[in-house]
């Protein structure tokens, strides 16, 4: 495993903006991984134990087969990008699986280390954590779109809705 340098996390969007200071700091926290295609990094409603970045490759979050079904794709995490913010949050299960889609090189950072990390400087925690919330409501925004594009797709939902039409008030 190497190490990481503060330079290249601000090819990493979550941290492109930070202080290079603060970088420095998240940048001992961090290190290297190399993952073959099909390496499960991390199941859904199990505890998440690192944040990743992903320099090269990518990860497929996806949530877990009901009865038979297949996975749900959520999306594929690529370069310059990461996941596993529900590291950060204690108590908490990971809400999807995280898969590698092909070889891929990572940054792994291990939640609790980061976590010590905010606890000594509430700048940098308080600065990475907006960045989570802006995250988390972006995911949000975007669940919440394609679950209404669902509803609105549903063929009973539909027959419901024109039945609708066909009333008459009076």
């Amino acid at each position: 495993m190497d190490t990481f340098d503060a330079k290249t996390l601000k090819s990493v969007k979550i941290f492109e903006d930070m202080p290079e200071a603060m970088l420095e700091e998240v940048a001992e926290l961090c290190e290297i991984v190399e993952c073959e295609a099909d390496t499960v990094l991390f199941r859904q409603k199990q505890k998440l134990d690192y944040f990743y970045l992903v320099l090269e490759g990518g990860i497929r979050l996806q949530l877990e087969p009901i009865a038979g079904e297949e996975p749900l794709k959520l999306g594929i995490v690529t370069s310059g990008y990461s996941c596993g913010i529900s590291t950060f949050i204690p108590g908490t299960k990971s809400s999807s699986s995280g898969i590698c889609v092909e070889k891929s090189r990572l940054v792994r950072i291990k939640g609790t280390r980061m976590l010590d990390l905010f606890e000594s400087d509430g700048k940098l925690g308080y600065t990475f954590m907006v960045k989570v919330m802006r995250i988390f409501k972006t995911r949000l925004n975007q669940r919440t779109r394609l679950f209404l594009r669902s509803l609105e797709r549903h063929p009973e939902i539909q027959a419901a809705f024109q039945d609708l039409g066909h009333m008459s008030y009076g």
